[in-house]
């Protein structure tokens, strides 16, 4: 028993020709409507995901981790490339091997933080001594 609900849509003669087009040359949707639900689907999941993504980030990856991620696609383990570098991005973060990655990249930079921010610390206060001596306050020797 078929428990689909029937809605009228109002479209543009352009935007039917480009949808018939399409059908044309993805025969996996059978007719407009298929394609059109899908579509509407796919649209409301991909703004479910602008809504609660906090930041987009481009990772680039090599071929051969390309043609990898790819092949676990193309057997239906994940919808597409992003699904799989999440879901692997994820495992690391949540293992051991990310935090001790991250504790060896920052055991070299502790001695860097600080050469940094003294030179911050410089940059702040020869700032503020020029802003002070315009002003008549200070004078430097």
């Amino acid at each position: 028993m078929k428990t689909d609900t029937k809605i009228t849509v109002r479209i543009s003669k352009m935007e039917l020709d480009a949808i018939d087009d399409f059908l044309v040359r993805h025969p996996e949707y059978k007719t407009r409507s298929d394609f059109i639900r899908f579509a509407a689907m796919k649209e409301l999941e991909i703004l479910d995901k602008m809504q609660y993504q906090e930041e987009s980030v481009t990772v680039n990856l090599n071929k051969k981790l390309i043609n990898t991620f790819s092949d676990l696609v193309e057997l239906g383990l994940f919808k597409d490339i992003g699904e799989v570098v999440d879901y692997f991005f994820s495992r690391f973060v949540q293992s051991r091997k990310f935090e001790e990655e991250l504790a060896l990249l920052l055991q070299g930079y502790s001695g860097t933080d600080r050469l940094i921010d003294n030179y911050r610390a410089q940059q702040e206060d020869r700032l503020s001594g020029r802003l002070r001596k315009g002003k008549g306050e200070l004078h430097d020797k």
